[in-house]
């Protein structure tokens, strides 16, 4: 399975918004919450590496399905603008997690996708 994954559509400043990434495991078979010792979120800008809203090494574990499908909502706060100046700018959504009998494996995966200036959002 890819590492990343890129959102084609932009996400509009300042609005809700959902990622969806699947856990897998080394050999890319999905990976159930039971089978999970920490699941952790880290929000950043892809050029400066500015954490966005305090998102580092958020748990996150409860947002993974039966499935090992995890599923975030973004909130407005997650999706601002560091500068009004930008028209458009770029973020990475990073998942680390660790499995195994004794949390002795890990697996990464981000979501990388553009937030778009609205110009009049206040």
């Amino acid at each position: 399975m890819a590492h990343t994954t890129v959102v084609q559509n932009p996400i509009a400043e300042k609005t809700t918004a959902l990622l969806t990434a699947y856990l897998t495991d080394e050999n890319d078979d999905a990976i159930v919450p039971a089978g999970l010792d920490t699941v952790t979120f880290t929000l950043y800008d892809a050029v400066l590496g500015t954490i966005i809203n305090s998102r580092s090494a958020v748990d996150v574990l409860s947002k993974v399905d039966a499935a090992g499908k995890l599923s975030l909502i973004l909130t407005p706060d997650d999706t601002v603008l560091l500068s009004q100046a930008n028209s458009r700018e770029r973020r990475v959504a990073y998942f680390d997690w660790t499995y195994g009998t004794s949390g002795d494996k890990t697996g990464r995966h981000e979501v990388r996708f553009t937030i778009h200036n609205m110009d009049k959002v206040p």
